[in-house]
């Protein structure tokens, strides 16, 4: 897979990767993975590659796919499911505004950080917002 992953940056020039069900996959191979990805990708004049794995789970399972696996971003799922309960009217402002409170030092170290988690509203598995 390390293999296929760096011919398609090398060959096709690819600048990130969007890891789908990076969840099923053990965090083991995330953390021989990414550190090769990044390596190759900076060789080839991407030193911002940037990749980011789909973890649908809890805060704390998510988390050890970045502080374990080195993910650098997992999709911010909680923050997906904050914005939809609170505009459709199931959720408070105080509960949108404590997702933020609530889930964001999970992803603070010496490394991460809950910024660089991207958000979405919608994708293939939820159907759109």
């Amino acid at each position: 897979m390390i293999d296929i992953y760096q011919y398609w940056i090398r060959e096709y020039g690819i600048d990130g990767f969007r890891i789908d069900t990076a969840g099923h996959v053990n965090t083991q191979f995330w953390s021989q993975f990414v550190p090769a990805m990044q390596k190759h990708a900076s060789e080839h004049g991407r030193p911002e590659f940037f990749m980011f794995g789909e973890v649908v789970n809890s805060i704390l399972n998510k988390r050890s796919y970045i502080t374990k696996g080195g993910l650098p971003a997992v999709l911010d799922f909680d923050f997906k499911q904050a914005v939809v309960d609170y505009v459709a009217g199931s959720g408070s402002a105080k509960e949108f505004a404590g997702q933020f409170l609530d889930t964001d030092d999970y992803f603070i170290d010496h490394d991460t950080s809950p910024y660089r988690l991207p958000t979405f509203l919608g994708n293939h598995d939820d159907g759109r917002f």
